[in-house]
């Protein structure tokens, strides 16, 4: 399975805050596909300085977690992004959950 990490450049480059805490991201003249794609945008002025984690939710009422690091928010497109789509997404303002760390472990067999 191949990561769409190219697509950043297309959708990074169209993301813009279409109101306060609002994101919006247009997939230009390539559709992407959900579940391989990564977003990337900066971080909304009204989110915390330490706040690594938000929830954002798009007028479909689909739900995402995007993650912090630095300047920047990242998450994985929840449904396919049709060529000259645009999609909306929101913060959730109570998402503030916060973990010390994320910890994988792989097992064999």
């Amino acid at each position: 399975m191949q990561t769409h990490c190219f697509a950043l450049l297309a959708i990074l480059f169209l993301a813009e805050f279409a109101h306060a805490g609002e994101i919006e991201i247009a997939a230009g003249k390539h559709a992407y596909p959900a579940g391989t794609t990564v977003v990337s945008c900066e971080v909304p002025a009204t989110m915390s300085p330490d706040q690594r984690i938000v929830e954002l939710v798009d007028e479909s009422d689909n739900r995402v977690i995007a993650q912090r690091d630095g300047s920047q928010l990242f998450w994985m497109l929840e449904e396919p992004l049709a060529a000259r789509e645009t999609r909306t997404y929101k913060a959730i303002a109570d998402s503030a959950t916060e973990t010390e760390s994320v910890t994988c472990e792989i097992k064999d067999g």
